[in-house]
């Protein structure tokens, strides 16, 4: 009779069975969204002075809603973000914005150019 629990010297079987090149690759996924979040951080820090506050700010970025608004005449894809609960932090993320705007990011596999933008906010 089967169960459908494994025992741990089996699952370290499988497990053994990684790819390498798929443990890099992970890694380096890693590495860069880490470099990253540490970078918009750092763009943060330039208008609010604290780190942690800014590393604050980043994650409640991160876990607000957001709009994406193609615009296939212009070729862009507008991310509408939402405003902060605090003025000062909104000043903050259209520094941000600012800055991601500066870059003319293409979306992956398109010709269309991300622009960031506050919803909302004056």
């Amino acid at each position: 009779m089967t169960t459908g629990y494994t025992r741990g010297g089996e699952l370290a079987k499988r497990a053994a069975y990684v790819d390498s090149g798929t443990t890099e690759f992970l890694s380096t996924i890693k590495l860069i969204a880490f470099r990253t979040e540490n970078m918009m951080i750092r763009i943060l820090s330039e208008r609010i002075p604290d780190y942690e506050s800014a590393d604050s700010i980043l994650r409640d970025i991160f876990k607000c809603l957001a709009d994406l608004v193609p615009n296939f005449e212009q070729r862009t894809l507008a991310i509408w973000l939402r405003p902060l609960a605090v003025r000062r932090h909104n000043e903050a993320l259209r520094h941000l914005c600012t800055e991601l705007n500066a870059t003319g990011t293409l979306f992956p596999g398109t010709d269309l150019r991300l622009i960031y933008d506050i919803r909302g906010a004056a």
